[in-house]
């Protein structure tokens, strides 16, 4: 008997279906159920893992604040449910006032255990750049998360913090730092291959809006987390990709290969 919610074998696209079909229903619902019980069950304080996809698209030439509004890019599954669910948790304070909140808002999340996609896409032979107007971006490695964490649900700050590493990372940067070559794909042929892999490899998790997301990345500043929370990131955000890389025990020199 088929396992309900598992993709069998011949069901390459099954997966992508049931994960599009989830999130076409809202993408906030079970956030917001969450939201509720939590509330009505005398939680005093949530602390809520967002993302800066949140933000959709970046604005050029300066960094995104805790004050931008929320714009989730609704063609892009991650970014629309992220937004849905900072909607949810909005209703949420609405109907209970009391209720302490803190949202974390991380930009690209590395660290040396990283299994998703990222990892897929990143060891691959060469760095694929989805387009030449693909801009850089921030990372932050996971043990600042997990201390943005721990300092949300152990301090007394609330409100939305965005965490991130100092600096960007442009493709050339990925070059360098992993030994490889920049390789620029044209953004049509890019947003193809992801659908093709989108239906045909679900299991790699990559939805077309992480090309479209990439043409303009958001850029966040970070210094509310910092000033609020007591929030400093031990990482760069190179050198969470340099970590990321990494295998145990080794070095990345600069403009070396990963060994």
């Amino acid at each position: 008997m088929a396992e309900r919610g598992r993709p069998q074998p011949g069901d390459r696209g099954g997966l992508a279906r049931r994960r599009r079909r989830g999130a076409s229903r809202g993408g906030g619902g079970g956030s917001a159920n969450v939201f509720e019980a939590a509330a009505t069950s005398g939680c005093r304080r949530i602390v809520h893992a967002s993302s800066v996809a949140a933000y959709g698209y970046g604005v050029a030439c300066r960094l995104l604040t805790e004050d931008d509004p929320l714009r989730p890019i609704e063609a892009f599954t991650y970014s629309r449910t992220k937004g849905a669910a900072e909607r949810a948790l909005d209703a949420a304070i609405a109907r209970h006032p009391s209720l302490e909140v803190v949202r974390l808002r991380p930009a690209i999340v590395l660290g040396p255990n990283n299994h998703d996609f990222l990892e897929t896409v990143m060891r691959r032979r060469a760095v694929i750049r989805p387009g030449r107007g693909a801009g850089d971006m921030q990372f932050v490695h996971v043990d600042d998360v997990v201390n943005g964490f721990r300092l949300g649900v152990l301090g007394t700050a609330s409100g939305a913090f965005n965490l991130a590493g100092s600096g960007t990372v442009s493709y050339e940067d990925l070059a360098v730092i992993s030994g490889k070559r920049v390789v620029t794909v044209p953004v049509g042929a890019a947003l193809m291959g992801a659908r093709a892999a989108e239906r045909f490899r679900p299991a790699m998790g990559l939805d077309p809006g992480w090309v479209m997301i990439a043409q303009r990345p958001p850029l966040v500043a970070a210094e509310r987390a910092e000033r609020e929370l007591g929030w400093t990131p031990a990482y760069t955000s190179r050198e969470a990709v340099e970590t990321f890389l990494r295998p145990t025990g080794a070095s990345v020199p600069v403009g070396g290969r990963v060994r």
